[in-house]
C-alpha cells in the first residue's frame, strides 16, 4: 500500500490544502485532506480522514495520520486540529492517537438540524 504524496520544495504556501491518498493496486482505499496554516496560524486541521468500510482496522488510517503530522511538522506547524462528531466511532482512534477534547460545538447545518461535534487538538512537537 503507498502514500500518494508529492511535494514541490520551489513552492510556499501560506495556506494550502493536501490530499494524499492510500492506493494499492490502483484501488484507492482511504483518504486524508488537510490545510496547513489554517487560520493562518501555524497549526494544520485535518477536515477528512476517510478510510473504505472494509479495511478499517488495517493501519491504513493510522499511516495516514502518520503522514499528515510528518508533513505538518516539516511545515513547522505546532498542533493538528479536527472536528469529530460526539457520537463517530472514530473518536476513539483519534484518542488512541494523542488528540484530546478542547471543546464541544454544535454547528447548524439547517432546517434544524446540527452538527454535534468535538473539536480535537493534537500539540506537535518540533524537531530542529
Amino acid at each position: 500500500m503507498g502514500l500518494f504524496y508529492r511535494r514541490s520544495r520551489s513552492v510556499i504556501c501560506w495556506t494550502c490544502f493536501i490530499i494524499l491518498m492510500a492506493i494499492d493496486n490502483d484501488i484507492c482505499y482511504g483518504f486524508a485532506g488537510f490545510e496547513l496554516n489554517y487560520n493562518h496560524q501555524p497549526q494544520t486541521k485535518l477536515h477528512k480522514l476517510y478510510i473504505l468500510p472494509g479495511t478499517q482496522g488495517k493501519g491504513i488510517g493510522k499511516r495516514l495520520l502518520d503522514t499528515v503530522e510528518a508533513i505538518a511538522i516539516q511545515a513547522g506547524q505546532n498542533k493538528l486540529l479536527l472536528n469529530v462528531n460526539r457520537y463517530n466511532s472514530a473518536f476513539g482512534f483519534y484518542e488512541k492517537n494523542g488528540f484530546t477534547i478542547q471543546a464541544e460545538i454544535d454547528i447548524a447545518i439547517g432546517n434544524g438540524y446540527f452538527m454535534n461535534d468535538f473539536v480535537l487538538e493534537k500539540k506537535l512537537i518540533l524537531v530542529d
